[in-house]
């Protein structure tokens, strides 16, 4: 019997960024050869704000297809500083993914602004462009409100979660995570994450569950003394021995239902 398999996505781009795009695909291109399949990349000014630069993403994209086979993962989330347009802007790259958050919350000093006509707008544009939303949920009202959207035949499956887990929103405890799970809809596939050190009890848990793992000092933090491939390493340590191995690409494309 083979081992199983599961998906690793990196979001390496923490608050002090990178000094340019081609250093964020260089070190993803670098992790790929661990098993690494899909890189969420963001654009960030310095002390960590999001923006929606279309020239760092596009040479992220053009860097990434020529030097490896990674997927690619860009967000269409903001404060009230970013246009809802200048958000999807990104979309004209045509993507892998992208990241939708599925309402509004507090982040720090920002306010996460997600109004419901923004989150249908979105959705809407990344269905003309072909390319497959996945939903960070910071907490369980946010799976509720997306298995409506499910109900209204607004989404096609597979439906691809990334359930964050912070003490801020809902914290990382093993009990939380199988609550979060169980809330899934059917024909879901699903990453955790999390703020701070990551879990090596969760990661476990979360690929005993058929979870998938994004790791990256975006939503762990700076401040934890793990770089992003230490991290990485960690994950794999773990999958090694649970007989558990990373998909590659090609095959993370076909398990999470990429159309385009």
């Amino acid at each position: 019997m083979g081992k199983g398999k599961f998906i690793l996505m990196l979001a390496p781009v923490g608050e002090k960024g990178f000094v340019t795009p081609f250093e964020v695909v260089e070190e993803a291109s670098r992790v790929r050869a661990k098993g690494l399949s899909i890189l969420h990349f963001r654009s960030v000014f310095s002390g960590g704000q999001l923006n929606y630069n279309i020239e760092a993403y596009s040479q992220a994209m053009a860097w990434l297809r020529e030097s490896s086979d990674l997927l690619i993962e860009f967000p269409a989330w903001g404060t009230l500083k970013h246009g809802l347009e200048e958000r999807v802007s990104p979309l004209v790259l045509k993507p892998d993914f992208i990241e939708i958050i599925p309402g509004s919350l507090n982040m720090d000093d920002h306010i996460i602004y997600n109004p419901i006509g923004y989150i249908h707008f979105v959705l809407q544009i990344s269905s003309e462009a072909m390319v497959k939303p996945v939903f960070k949920v910071f907490s369980p009202s946010m799976i509720i409100y997306l298995r409506r959207l499910i109900e209204q035949k607004e989404l096609t499956p597979p439906y691809i979660f990334t359930l964050f887990l912070s003490e801020d929103y809902f914290p990382p405890t093993v009990e939380n995570l199988v609550y979060m799970y169980k809330l899934l809809p059917k024909n879901s596939k699903w990453f955790l994450s999390m703020k701070g050190r990551p879990s090596k009890a969760l990661i476990a848990v979360a690929l005993e569950l058929g979870g998938n793992v994004r790791v990256g000092l975006e939503d762990s933090g700076e401040n934890i003394g793990l770089s992003n491939e230490r991290m990485v390493d960690e994950v794999l340590k773990i999958a090694s021995s649970l007989d558990m191995e990373p998909a590659t690409p090609k095959e993370a494309s076909e398990i999470l239902g990429k159309v385009g």
